[in-house]
């Protein structure tokens, strides 16, 4: 699958962009930042994939440098709480996944390598 330019992809574009700043590009230091980094994951090229809110928590997935993807839960009610954080390869991570969010993994892949050429852009043959 190859980035094509299309609506849905600059609206996946958009949202991650935003979500970044706000999360990771920011000065004060948001929960799944600090969660991420205390787990050994670095923050400068990473993209929230999923963020579903529970009753006690936030489950978030989040890919790191284009490389792999992380999973957390943030504890609404507990912020001293040291959240787990489980890796999966991206090839783990793609089985079954819909091609909706191939797409956002894809653009957000995109984004986290930098590459502005749709055409030459990353592919999801992980």
């Amino acid at each position: 699958m190859k980035l094509t330019g299309s609506k849905m992809e600059e609206d996946f574009r958009e949202e991650l962009i935003k979500s970044h700043q706000h999360h990771f590009a920011s000065k004060p230091c948001s929960k799944i930042k600090e969660v991420l980094e205390q787990n050994g994951h670095p923050t400068s090229r990473a993209y929230i994939l999923h963020w579903t809110p529970d009753q006690d928590g936030d489950f978030i997935t989040v890919l790191i440098n284009g490389e792999y993807v992380v999973t957390t839960e943030i504890d609404h009610n507990d912020f001293s709480v040291t959240s787990s954080v489980d890796r999966y390869e991206l090839k783990d991570y793609l089985k079954g996944l819909s091609r909706m969010n191939q797409v956002r993994l894809l653009v957000a892949k995109d984004l986290s390598n930098n590459s502005n050429e749709k055409e030459k852009g990353p592919r999801l043959d992980t």
